[in-house]
């Protein structure tokens, strides 16, 4: 996982664009000042491209850096889960183990760890909570949470996660969804059956048919779909989300110059600025974003 992440990074041969605005939303959520706060997990949602892993393990990179530079280092625990890193690693198994592994050895905790998926989640909230008690905040970062799978092969969702984080904890998720019927279903379950923290309860608020769904959204020109599990969970439980939207032009123009401008002996692709197609596709580019423009 260190590996993967930092093949990611500004420091390895990865070619990376900061973008501002996320690293804002997420510092914003793991506000130092506002730690010993009660939050739900952050669900952080875009489509394939869209620089969700990268923009993920420099925001951890950067928030480890200026806690080493603020004497903070000590205080925080940040744990970094990049789902398909390797192949254990989309697992609910392997990812459990290795965050209550993580957090054993870092806070020097006397627990025994559990052989099965059950007795893990049964055993993450106490030991989320010990973590919180011994240090400044306790953030977990997994990347690609729609893609965990449970010991017989099923999709994992949310089911593992505490429906109260302790006070001092945070969890950013991300999650992979194309275009926008994640954002108008969750618009949907929000005004017409509301938010139900928990889990959600009984009675007439329990989660709407695929009927009820796609009549109100008749209206629409777009074909109806069926949101994915992940986002039918999140809705019932009321999480906050952001969008992180598709790279922009510019920004695509700038990835490409840097790559480009790289010193060789980083990528160990020889001169390949000097390359006649990179050239070539640069200058497409950019004529594309100033045609765009006009």
């Amino acid at each position: 996982h260190a590996r993967f992440a930092s093949s990611l990074s500004r420091k390895g041969a990865f070619t990376f664009v900061p973008r501002p605005k996320i690293d804002r939303k997420f510092d914003e959520y793991c506000a130092r000042d506002e730690m010993d706060d009660t939050k739900y997990p952050l669900v952080a949602v875009g489509g394939k491209g869209s620089g969700k892993s990268a923009a993920i393990s420099n925001w951890a990179d950067h928030r480890a850096s200026a806690a080493l530079l603020q004497n903070q280092q000590l205080r925080e625990f940040i744990f970094l889960h990049h789902v398909g890193a390797s192949r254990d690693s989309v697992e609910l198994f392997h990812l459990l183990r290795r965050l209550m592994h993580a957090i054993q050895e870092r806070f020097n905790l006397p627990v025994i760890l559990q052989n099965t998926e059950e007795g893990l989640c049964r055993e993450l909230p106490r030991l989320l909570k010990l973590a919180a008690s011994r240090c400044n905040g306790v953030i977990i970062l997994v990347d690609g949470i729609d893609k965990v799978m449970t010991i017989d092969g099923s999709r994992a969702g949310l089911k593992w996660l505490p429906f109260i984080l302790p006070p001092k904890t945070r969890f950013i998720l991300m999650a992979t969804e194309e275009g926008d019927t994640w954002q108008r279903y969750l618009n949907w379950h929000q005004n017409n059956v509301g938010r139900h923290h928990g889990g959600g309860g009984g009675g007439g608020g329990g989660m709407p048919s695929s009927s009820s769904y796609s009549n109100k959204n008749d209206d629409n020109d777009e074909a109806v779909m069926q949101p994915s599990n992940i986002m039918t969970e999140v809705a019932r439980r009321g999480w906050e989300t952001y969008k992180i939207d598709l790279l922009t032009e510019q920004e695509k123009i700038k990835i490409v110059d840097r790559f480009l401008d790289t010193p060789r002996n980083v990528h160990g692709h020889g001169t390949l600025h000097a390359h006649a197609s990179f050239k070539l596709y640069r200058e497409a580019m950019r004529r594309n974003s100033t045609s765009n423009k006009d």
